[in-house]
């Protein structure tokens, strides 16, 4: 969870109008808290999956039933939401993108592509390092998403249907 907010935190400080773009090392911590667990998660749910069903085409669909389930209706659809704000950002920021890598060399800023280098000016290195950034913590992000959910509808306890017997005891008469 501590991902997810970092990540929505760090796209919205960069989505600032004239915020020159944050430094690399603010992106990193969003794939150190997500990514590990995204794995762990995936990992663990397609085993369980695999185990309690014995194809993979019957896993996929008791993951989807383990979370129908265990999870409310509005925590599914919040994380859908959350989910695809994520993708567009990502996918927004890669349509932008310029096919190279944005360096600043001799006080000059280029964009190198396999060893064409182009010139180009500081608010485009600007921009297309915003770019990249973005596209990184949103990723991640997304990945952050998918590793809470999974994790959630493991944890809660499956609930159980309420029965018409009341536990207080045998009715008066």
């Amino acid at each position: 969870m501590a991902g997810i907010v970092w990540c929505a935190g760090v796209l919205a400080v960069s989505t600032i109008p004239g915020m020159p773009p944050l430094p690399s090392v603010v992106g990193a911590p969003a794939f150190l808290l997500v990514m590990p667990s995204f794995a762990v998660v995936v990992f663990a749910s397609v085993r369980l999956a695999l185990r309690e069903t014995g194809s993979r085409r019957r896993a996929h669909r008791a993951l989807l039933r383990l979370l129908s389930e265990r999870l409310p209706i509005w925590a599914l659809l919040a994380s859908i939401l959350l989910f695809v704000g994520f993708w567009l950002v990502a996918s927004q920021s890669l349509a932008g993108a310029a096919s190279g890598v944005p360096k600043q060399l001799d006080g000059a800023y280029i964009l190198n592509n396999d060893g064409h280098v182009i010139e180009i000016s500081e608010d485009e290195y600007l921009r297309l390092q915003e770019q990249g950034q973005r596209t990184f913590v949103a990723m991640a992000g997304a990945f952050g998403v998918v590793a809470a959910v999974l994790s959630t509808a493991f944890v809660r306890p499956e609930e159980r249907p309420e029965t018409s017997a009341t536990p207080r005891g045998p009715a008066p008469g």
